[in-house]
This record gives structure tokens, C-alpha cells and sequence, in this order.
């Protein structure tokens, strides 16, 4: 029975539902109560025993695979999936699980309307100064007048980041009377309009709003609220971070507030030292009743537990009875409409192999061309790329493929063309090795029917198959003849054979009834002798 590690503490309610998906699928469940501190301590020894086995992980915030976190994914060596019951995942290690063959999912949006919630709690909190007049009353002081708020109705909230959060804080503000200015540079003006808000830039989405709210991952945007953008913003606007700790620059808070005595700070969300290792917040030490500060409670209600576990769940059972990956971060899913070039991919990929055998690869560049332009390509590129490199790197996968190759200090890029060259869809792989570049190129015909149309720079057609070999010779008189009596005299029948010329040699591929090896293949060097450049057996 396949074995499913639960291993953060939640709300009884989500764990009993959680458990109960689980469980009528066939599928074993452990759930470590006191959260992962329960095998942090452990031994090699003891670590291995309680993972071993363990195929699937369901985690939230507190179950890492960063940095030390590599110990749970070496013990767990029956692992295959883990599911992050939330939308972040900055406490996992993605290409480490990629290296493992791991698959990381997430369950965005389950968490959302909880941290909208928030955020919105926290524009009300500081228009009232609620939390300010809790602090002064508990001191012995009744200060009416000092705590003189503001009503929300008809003041700017500015929203970095429109995603799900994003969208249902603007639904949120807009039932208040709140205008909203939406910065974010992927979602588009119409979208953002119909939702009842305005597509600003962002130094007006901070120099133009009361409120600011943080929606961002942390990659690409460390740092993003800083000194300059903090004195953009209005005397007394408020900024509230409920997304990463890096997306704001911590020291430049505390200047900005020592600066600025009517400028608010709300944070809910903490660096790994204050999160992981309980050590106080810097800004606990600040000592002022300017910054708000909440132990990351974003997604802490039972309903988000139970919405973020129970989808969980399903993503795992979804992956064990049929292998669908959902919500993947890892991992790129391949369309419904590029699977069927999946063939295609892996005899470039082969042909690749082949054709630089022995050499060094540096570089490798896809180019997709036809129908293919304007698509994301990066799964197609992973099974090229896998196949290229499954004779040489032990346990690469279409998975792990990019991470592998970078590892491997191997240059991969990839572009798309509408250019067609006469065909409706075309992918082209060129390789430069420490010998200089090859390439190889095909295409689709229908749903079933690839190609080879292109190897080496030499422009020809066949469809490849088992048991074939690409001879680079002289494009003298007589080569043909000479590969089909070196073949003869070895006893192989040909089944296919195609050549082609470029102005200073051709490419002939020929397909036989037998595996081209040993003594074939010597028969046909001996033949062609200096006339041959190169000769290479493909095996698909």
C-alpha cells in the first residue's frame, strides 16, 4: 500500500478530511502531529526508517526541502510527489526535487480569499488605528481624540500583484466605496478594468494610494519596496505585506518610520530566521506602535486549512490512480496539443545523441517554427533534451532534464519562428560540441506521421525508425553503390535509404532489416575509407 506522509500539523477537521480522500482511494496515511519536528531530530538511521517508503508528502509552511530539508527527500526514497497545501512555495527546493525525479504541486487560490481577508482587516485596522488605541488603553490611557480615524469610503487602495488574492481584495475594497490601482505588468488593462480597478504603474500604484498591498512572489521582485519607492508614497499611507519578507527591504522600513511618524506598516509574513527558527522580529525591537506585526496568519483560519488540505488530497490521489499532475511548479505539463509531437522530440533527441557521440556538447538550441511559434515549448524542449542525454547522465527524466543539463554546464535555449520553410510545423535542434555544430530538424504530418527533414545541415526526408545510420561521405559517383555492397557482404537487406547533397558533401540515411553494429559497420568504412567523414548508428 502506497504511503502518505502528512507532514504538518492542521486542524483536526482538515486532517480527518484529508485523511478520509486519502484513505477511500487505497492509500495509507500517517500524519505527524507535532508538524515536522517530530523527525527534524532524527538520525540517518531513524530518519530513513519513518520516510522509507513514504511516496507521497502533504505540507504546508512548516515541512521544507530547502537547504537542510534535502535530508527528508534523500530518506523518502520512494518519493514521488509533494504537495504544498498552499500557494507558497519558497520553503521548497524545486530543482533539487526535479534532480530526485520529485514532483512539487501547490494548490493555488485555496488559501486566497483568507489572506484578502487579511490584508483587508489590516487597511481597516490602520484607517481606525484599532490596534494603536488597544495598545494605549492596556497602558491606562484614555485617549479618544489621539486614535481619530478615517472611514475607507472614497480613499485608494493600490494592489501589487492581480492574481487570486489580488483580485478578491479588489472585490472586496470596491464593496467599501474604495478606489483601486492595480499594478502588475503580466495581467492586462481589460482584465483588470472589468474587475473594477485601474492599471497604473508602479510608482503611481504607491505614490497615488492611502493603502498598499503586497501580492507578489518573492522571485524577481527582492527588494522591490525600497527607500525610493517607500518616499514616494503619501505621509500617512499604510503598507501592508501579507506575500514574502524579501519583497520589502526591512532596514528601509525602519528608517522610513523613524523619518515618518505618520507612515503604517503592517507585516504578516517573516524571513526564514524569524519563521523557521522563532527568533524575534527586527521589528518588534522598533518599539513603535507604527507596524502592525501577526505570526503569519495569511492562511491560518479552518477554513483555508481545511480548502488547502482537502485539495491537496485530491492532487495526490489524482497523481496515484492516473498520473495527472495538477498545479505543478517543477514541472512543465505539455499541452494537449504538442503531445503528439512528443515522437518528433525524442527522435531529435536520439538523432542528437548520435550525432555526437564521442564529442563534447556545450550548447543546445530548439527552434520551433509553424505551428509551434508563440507556444511554450519547455516540455517539448525537456523530452529533447532527456533523450539527448539519457545514454551519457545516469536517471535524467523529461522532468529533470533543464536542471540536469545545467548542472552539467550544457547551454539550452530555445525560440519560436511563424516562419513555416514550406512546412506547417517544424523543430529544428542544433548542438555545438568541441568539434563544431550539427543539427537535426523534423516535422509533423498529421497526428502521426514525423519526419526527419533536415540532419546536418543537409536538407533531405525520411521517417526515422529502428535499426538506421547517418553516413557523412564525399558527393563523388560510386558512394551508394559502395554502402550497399559493404552491406550485402554482411548480410543486411536495406529497407529505406534517402542522400542528399550540400556543395561540399552529402548525407545519406539508410534504414536496414537488423541493428547496424560490429561488422556491418566496419564493412562500410572499410568501403567508403577516407571518403567518409562520419557514420552514425541511430537508435531510437
Amino acid at each position: 500500500m502506497a504511503k502518505v506522509l502528512i507532514a504538518d500539523k492542521a486542524a483536526a477537521g482538515a486532517v480527518s478530511a484529508a485523511r478520509q480522500i486519502l484513505q477511500e482511494a487505497g492509500l495509507g496515511v500517517e500524519y505527524l502531529k507535532n508538524g515536522p519536528k517530530e523527525i527534524d531530530e532524527l538520525e540517518p538511521g531513524p530518519l530513513e526508517k519513518r520516510l522509507g517508503g513514504v511516496k507521497y508528502i502533504i505540507g504546508r509552511s512548516g515541512f521544507r526541502t530547502v537547504g537542510e530539508g534535502h535530508k527528508f527527500v534523500d530518506a523518502a526514497n520512494d518519493l514521488s510527489l509533494v504537495v504544498r497545501a498552499g500557494s507558497g512555495t519558497n520553503n521548497h527546493d524545486g530543482d533539487y526535487l526535479v534532480r530526485k525525479n520529485v514532483i512539487l504541486e501547490n494548490t493555488p487560490g485555496r488559501n486566497a480569499n483568507a489572506v484578502a481577508e487579511l490584508a483587508l482587516a489590516y487597511v481597516l485596522a490602520g484607517a481606525r488605528n484599532v490596534v494603536q488605541a488597544d495598545r494605549s488603553m492596556r497602558r491606562g490611557d484614555f485617549q479618544r481624540s489621539r486614535f481619530a480615524g478615517r472611514e475607507v469610503r472614497g480613499s485608494t487602495l493600490g494592489i501589487v500583484g492581480y492574481g487570486n488574492i489580488g483580485r478578491m481584495l479588489t472585490e472586496k475594497a470596491k464593496a467599501l466605496g474604495m478606489e483601486v490601482l492595480v499594478y502588475d505588468p503580466m495581467v492586462s488593462e481589460d482584465v483588470i478594468s472589468k474587475g473594477g480597478a485601474r492599471k497604473v504603474e508602479l510608482k503611481e500604484c504607491f505614490s497615488s494610494s492611502d493603502y498598499v498591498s503586497l501580492h507578489i512572489p518573492a522571485n524577481g521582485n527582492q527588494g522591490l519596496v525600497n527607500s525610493a519607492i517607500l518616499g514616494s508614497m503619501k505621509e500617512d499611507a499604510m503598507l501592508i505585506n501579507t506575500a514574502r519578507a524579501e519583497v520589502v527591504d526591512q532596514e528601509a522600513i525602519l528608517k522610513h518610520i523613524q523619518s515618518n511618524r505618520s507612515f503604517r506598516y503592517a507585516v504578516d509574513v517573516h524571513s526564514a530566521d524569524v519563521e523557521k527558527n522563532g527568533r524575534p522580529s527586527p521589528f518588534v525591537a522598533s518599539n513603535t506602535d507604527q507596524i502592525i506585526i501577526t505570526p503569519h496568519l495569511g492562511a491560518s483560519t479552518g477554513e483555508a486549512n481545511l480548502e488547502a488540505l482537502t485539495q491537496a488530497a485530491r492532487q495526490v490521489v489524482a497523481y496515484h490512480s492516473d498520473g495527472r499532475i495538477e498545479n505543478a511548479v517543477n514541472y512543465v505539463e505539455i499541452p494537449d496539443d504538442q503531445k503528439g509531437y512528443i515522437p518528433l522530440a525524442q527522435a531529435l533527441g536520439a538523432f542528437g545523441a548520435s550525432l555526437t557521440k564521442g564529442k563534447n556538447v556545450k550548447v543546445m538550441k530548439l527552434r520551433y517554427s509553424g505551428d509551434l511559434a508563440g507556444k511554450n515549448t519547455d516540455g517539448l524542449t525537456n523530452y529533447v533534451v532527456s533523450r539527448l542525454l539519457q545514454d551519457s547522465v545516469d536517471g535524467v527524466t523529461p522532468m529533470n532534464a533543464g536542471v540536469i543539463a545545467a548542472e552539467n554546464g550544457l547551454g539550452l535555449s530555445q525560440e519560436t519562428s511563424e516562419a513555416t520553410n514550406g512546412y506547417t510545423n517544424k523543430m529544428n535542434f542544433e548542438i555545438e560540441t568541441d568539434k563544431g555544430k550539427t543539427n537535426v530538424a523534423g516535422t509533423m504530418f498529421g497526428d502521426t506521421h514525423l519526419r526527419i527533414v533536415e540532419v546536418d545541415g543537409v536538407k533531405l526526408e525520411f521517417e526515422p525508425g529502428d535499426n538506421m545510420a547517418v553516413i557523412r561521405h564525399d558527393n563523388t559517383p560510386g558512394m551508394i553503390g559502395y554502402i550497399g555492397t559493404a552491406l550485402s557482404e554482411a548480410g543486411i537487406n536495406i529497407h529505406a535509404l534517402t542522400t542528399a547533397p550540400n556543395e561540399d558533401y552529402a548525407i545519406t540515411v539508410l534504414r536496414a532489416d537488423q541493428p547496424l553494429e560490429g561488422g556491418a559497420l566496419e564493412s562500410i568504412s572499410a568501403k567508403l575509407g577516407t571518403k567518409m567523414a562520419y557514420m552514425a548508428p541511430i537508435q531510437l
